[in-house]
């Protein structure tokens, strides 16, 4: 050890090294080889300067050890330790000793070369064995050995097959090893190639041609000394190859012997392929297996030298295959146990022949009668080997036309393949045609026919290995027509199931890559869980070796989706969709079908998006394509919704949801643009223009109209109908909790145009007015799904600060006919004929209006708070407005309020319109004492913002009064709530305008309620009686004071003569006060007629 640390020192420094610290022994690290000699050695911790390896050979570490310890640089040249350095060594005792004894054990081989050839050879090939291990000693015998390579070089002619044989042996050890093959000079090196050259092809000694092929293939020599001998060496090879000796042995060394002059000259080996070759692939159809195997290893092997084929070789080929190979193929067909390796020595012939099998159509003919026997065998494993014998002919019938088409293709350029490969209406080459189609006949047999599953998977990998190879021009459209389209939609015309999902899978994805236009695939494995990859036919023949045959490794160059290519994938899409449509299909694998085929649509969606980026593609060409993509998105969710079967249906439902929601969001600028119409064709709507639509009040008073089937609408509008019509269809089978509901209230009315969203929304509910019952019922439960999102969304969608600025706005109207949908539907008859249809059992009822009601409270609350928080006058009130149009409700459905034949239905009308006024009754905020000062400081005249609601108080007045006298006990609490809220709205009155308001307003509709005498009167009388009060109170305490005259007295007297002639004494008592503390007090007054006989009356009694 401690002669490394020293030699090791003294390298450092006579290479430039300064050494920080002293080296110690535990810094010295040992490499050695597998008999435990030091090889090399090296120093821990030290930073060699550029160019010095920290590692270096023990043969080094010994010299200079050498030169550190005697201070004194010796010329020694490494790795050889010289004599003279180790006569100047403490250590040159030893070492001399033992290049001694190696230069007496030479001298006594040289004398027993003469005396014992054999003796002497084989102590020759021990020494060279025994010193193998040991570089000192290898190195002392490279100078020693030289002299007795001329005796070898003659001795491998002996004709003592012994002798010759250890003088290979010995000749092939100095060829091998490097230390003695650096030691041979080129001359002798020349002479030793001829020799053996010479030898190979002269002898008649099996086992000595055999060496001598293996000395050729062991050789380390230069590569330019090969190279002066190649001919006769390669011509010895040859000859070996053909096997002399009927051996296998020799035909093994022989090619090992080529695999060695392939790693050192693969130029001159691929030149004189037509030499060396032709003994290899005759033996393609030899009936040995073992020479077969050999044979195909070889070319294996070869195959990156000599493919593309040379012409000569080729030239070669042919004539042997016209002279006997291919008759002894057509012999060997009736043999079964060969058929396999005919297969694969077929496509070894064709790769051999390559593009130059193109010139010579009668030898293709004869060829391709071969594979046509064999792809229609019934063994799995022959047709498998016949796919992969196909991708040659593939090779041979394409490589020639792809120099003409390679373009690079990267992300940031598409190449520009107008000339022959764009996806447009180019022509090309018709025999290039007429072969595409012959290489996708066996193809398209197999994918049609119930073939083995493996072999199908075999299919797909070869087409996608022809898909491949045909470069750009896939892109072009008879190729896409003649090789890509055919078996996609085979494929995809059988239903996925459990044992074709592994076809299904690769298919997606490489039409995923189509529609995409990706170019650069990273493979997709083709091989399912579980399968073996190894196969072996019924006689133990392997076909392949198919450990890399199901992994697409090869890109497919696509190129971008065009418009005139929608109509294919489109069409794909809804096959692959079709599928989903049956009941019998697993539920996981319809969901990743499902999936792939959203995944693809939304990459055709995407791909016409990057399309209409370009300002050059006409306005008629984009209607067109919307006019496509719309059609089939409206296609697909009338088939889905066209099913009987509904217990599968969440995943179809959403994947049409999903569907159009994609389209929005990629192509929301086209659809919301005004250049393009489409027309509103969805059966859903189609009875959106009957006349309890259209006449509704609240559709009249939208000023952009309904939208109804037929009319023409964007695609913005149109889509946003289909959403609506999938979430329909979703609520009336399955769920209103999930899935699109829930999608719809968080994203519809704030996706693209959230106005126009509404206002398709509130059309699509009035078309409800006309259809049945069940469809009625859903409609309420997509009112309260889109009134939450409404809520939800209002601050970041509307901006209602700008809203109504001058006179009624469109989107206040759409609000006002959306907040009353519900009443309207319960005032409108249904479809089927019962006018109690909508009339529910009780616990459905209330359990429907409670969920409605407070729904219908928070929006009103939501939408007036809003509203009001951005006006300042009460005549643009939000709830204003919206009693505005209840009103022309309640006057164009007369069946509400002059009809009691239809109770039922009126009854939940009733409770609906109660709830309604309740909500806005408790809004309605009259002005203060603050707001009194300002609004009398003022000149401008101040506008009663009650109005509205005091005529909505009195049709319910004049309704509720109609209630009672057909059910009693229905309406009394609903009424007691309305009373207490109109009570506490009159209470609250401080403006004289308003308070004469209320007097004109509901005076004649109150006074039936004095009139009216029932056993449920009195809690009735007790309401009038508050509200009487109410009402006599706000007048006496208005500011300014009112003063009561005859003008004022005609319009309160009919209230005046029902209450003074009234039965329950609290309002007839009030009345007379009343009288007493207002017009009893004015002397000269003129009373109305009406008013006398009461006033008489009670003049006799009351003494007023």
């Amino acid at each position: 050890m401690k002669l490394g640390v020293l030699g090791l020192v003294g390298l450092l420094r006579s290479a430039g090294t300064t050494l920080q610290k002293k080296p110690r022994t535990s810094d010295v690290r040992i490499e050695r080889n597998s008999t435990g000699n030091v090889l090399r050695l090296g120093l821990a911790g030290i930073s060699p300067p550029a160019g010095f390896d920290r590692w270096v050979s023990a043969g080094k570490v010994l010299s200079s050890f050498l030169q550190y310890r005697h201070h004194k640089p010796l010329q020694v040249k490494f790795p050889i330790i010289s004599s003279l350095a180790l006569s100047r060594s403490p250590l040159a005792g030893p070492l001399c000793a033992m290049a001694e004894a190696v230069k007496l054990e030479i001298e006594k081989i040289k004398a027993l070369i003469l005396a014992d050839k054999s003796l002497a050879y084989s102590s020759f090939l021990l020494l060279q064995r025994n010193s193998a291990d040991d570089t000192s000693s290898m190195e002392i015998l490279s100078l020693c050995s030289a002299p007795l390579l001329p005796a070898l070089l003659s001795d491998i002619y002996h004709q003592e097959e012994e002798i010759a044989a250890q003088a290979l042996k010995c000749l092939g050890f100095m060829l091998y090893h490097p230390s003695l093959v650096s030691s041979i000079s080129e001359g002798a090196s020349r002479s030793a190639l001829d020799s053996l050259a010479r030898l190979i092809m002269t002898t008649k000694m099996k086992a000595i041609c055999n060496l001598g092929v293996w000395c050729v293939s062991v050789q380390q020599l230069d590569t330019f000394l090969i190279e002066l001998c190649i001919d006769s060496v390669l011509g010895a090879v040859a000859y070996a190859i053909d096997n002399p000796f009927d051996s296998l042995s020799t035909t093994f060394e022989a090619i090992q012997a080529l695999m060695k002059i392939a790693t050192q000259l693969p130029n001159k080996l691929r030149e004189s392929a037509n030499l060396w070759l032709p003994p290899i692939y005759r033996r393609l159809v030899s009936y040995d297996k073992k020479e077969r195997d050999i044979t195909e290893r070889c070319l294996m092997k070869m195959k990156s030298i000599i493919c593309p084929p040379p012409p000569a070789l080729s030239k070669a080929l042919a004539h042997d295959l016209k002279s006997n190979l291919l008759a002894r193929i057509m012999d060997m067909q009736y043999n079964s146990h060969m058929k396999a390796c005919i297969i694969q020595a077929w496509g070894w012939y064709v790769c051999l022949l390559g593009p130059s099998l193109l010139n010579n159509r009668q030898l293709i003919n004869r060829m391709l009668k071969i594979p046509e026997q064999t792809f229609t065998d019934v063994d799995p494993q022959l047709q498998i080997a016949s796919l992969i014998a196909w991708e040659r002919l593939i090779d041979a019938f394409l490589s020639s036309e792809m120099h003409t088409v390679q373009e690079p293709v990267n992300h940031e350029t598409i190449p520009d393949c107008r000339r022959i490969s764009k996806r447009g209406n180019d022509e090309l080459d018709k025999d290039l045609l007429r072969r595409i189609k012959v290489l996708m006949v066996p193809l398209q047999g197999i994918i049609s026919n119930k073939c083995d599953i493996l072999v199908q998977m075999s299919c797909l990998n070869t087409w996608h290995y022809l898909l491949h190879k045909l470069d750009l021009l896939i892109n072009h459209p008879l190729v896409l027509q003649i090789t890509f389209r055919p078996i996609t939609e085979v494929i995809f015309s059988k239903e996925p199931c459990n044992e074709n999902i592994c076809l299904w899978k690769p298919c997606l994805d490489l039409f995923h890559q189509y529609i995409s236009g990706i170019t650069n695939s990273k493979g997709m494995d083709l091989v399912p869980t579980g399968c073996s990859c190894g196969f072996m036919n019924e006689n133990g023949i392997p076909v392949s070796s198919f450990a890399s045959r199901f992994t697409w490794i090869n890109s497919i160059k696509w190129l971008p989706l065009k418009f005139c290519d929608l109509d294919f994938p489109l069409v794909i899409i809804r096959t692959i969709i079709s599928h989903s449509l049956t009941t019998q299909i697993d539920p996981e694998i319809r969901t990743f079908v499902l999936s792939s085929a959203l995944r693809i649509f939304k990459s055709v969606i995407q791909g016409v998006k990057a399309e209409t980026k370009w300002s050059s593609v006409p306005c008629d060409i984009i209607q067109l394509c919307l006019n496509t993509i719309i059609k089939f998105i409206k296609e697909l969710c009338e088939d889905i919704s066209s099913r009987n079967d509904w217990n599968h249906s969440h995943d179809l439902l959403w994947m049409a949801f999903q569907s159009v929601e994609v389209v929005r969001e990629e192509l929301g600028f086209l659809l919301a643009s005004p250049l393009y119409q489409v027309t509103l064709d969805l059966m859903y709507m189609k009875d959106g223009k009957s006349s309890e639509v259209t006449c509704c009040p609240f559709v009249q008073a939208m000023s952009e109209g309904l939208m109804g089937y037929m009319d023409v609408v964007t695609p913005m509008i149109y889509t946003s109908f289909l959403l609506l019509c999938v979430l329909a269809q979703f609520i009336l089978h399955l769920s209103e909790m999930d899935g699109i509901p829930i999608a719809i209230q968080q994203k519809f009315l704030i996706s693209l145009n959230p106005s126009v969203n509404l206002h398709a929304a509130v059309c699509f509910l009035y078309v409800h007015l006309s259809k049945p019952l069940n469809a009625k019922m859903s409609s309420l439960v997509m009112w309260r799904i889109i009134a939450k999102s409404l809520m939800k969304n209002t601050d970041g969608v509307f901006d209602i600060s700008v809203l109504r600025v001058e006179g009624p706005d469109t989107l206040y109207t759409v609000l006002y006919c959306f907040i009353c949908y519900p009443f309207v539907l319960f005032c409108t008859k249904s479809m089927d004929g019962d006018c109690s249809s909508l009339c529910l059992v009780s616990s459905q009822r209330d359990l429907l209006l409670e969920a409605l009601v407070e729904v219908w409270n928070n929006l009103f609350d939501h939408l007036n708070h809003e509203s009001n928080a951005c006006i300042q006058s009460s005549e643009k009130d939000f709830s204003n407005g919206l009693c505005e149009l209840l009103i022309k409700v309640l006057d164009k459905n007369k069946n509400l309020q002059h009809n009691s034949s239809d109770n039922s239905q009126n009854i939940d009308s009733f409770l609906i319109f109660s709830e309604m006024l309740i909500c806005i009754l408790v809004h309605i905020k009259p002005l203060d004492s603050e707001s009194l000062r300002v609004a009398l400081g003022g000149t401008e005249k101040h506008f009663s913002s009650i109005r509205n609601i005091l005529i909505l108080f009195g049709r319910f007045l004049g309704i509720s009064l109609m209630i009672l006298k057909i059910n009693q006990q229905c309406g009394l609490a609903m009424i007691d709530r309305v009373f207490d809220a109109v009570i506490r709205l009159v209470g609250n009155l401080c403006l004289k305008q308003d308070i004469l308001m209320v007097l004109e307003v509901i005076s004649n509709p109150l006074v039936p309620w004095f009139s009216f005498c029932h056993p449920v009167s009195s809690g009735v009388n007790d309401l009038l009686y508050c509200l009487w009060e109410n009402i006599l109170g706000c007048l006496q305490r208005s500011q300014p004071a009112i003063i009561f005259n005859a003008s004022l007295l005609r319009v309160q007297a009919p209230l005046l003569q029902a209450a003074l002639d009234h039965p329950y004494p609290p309002i007839s008592n009030a009345a007379m006060e009343f009288w007493k503390a207002t017009y009893g007090k004015k002397r000269h007054l003129e009373y109305p007629k009406c008013l006398l006989p009461a006033l008489a009356k009670l003049s006799r009694s009351a003494g007023i």
